[in-house]
């Protein structure tokens, strides 16, 4: 097994989809796992933080692909 997080499977991926759902729940994920937040305290930092992070694993895992 390897140590690497799978980059490719056939289910779509919390850190990798590009559902709305996944978009959604990502979001969420990023909102309060990263930064400790619930929704009904974040700052609008906290929010573009969350939205950033959420695109930077979709981006991430493009830029691994293609450098494979």
């Amino acid at each position: 097994m390897s140590s690497q997080p799978e980059l490719e499977s056939d289910h779509e991926s919390i850190r990798t989809g590009i559902s709305v759902e996944a978009l959604k729940r990502a979001y969420l994920d990023n909102l309060f796992y990263t930064q400790g937040k619930f929704h009904d305290v974040a700052t609008p930092h906290d929010l573009y933080m969350a939205a950033a992070y959420t695109i930077r694993d979709r981006v991430l895992n493009r830029w691994i692909k293609t450098g494979r």
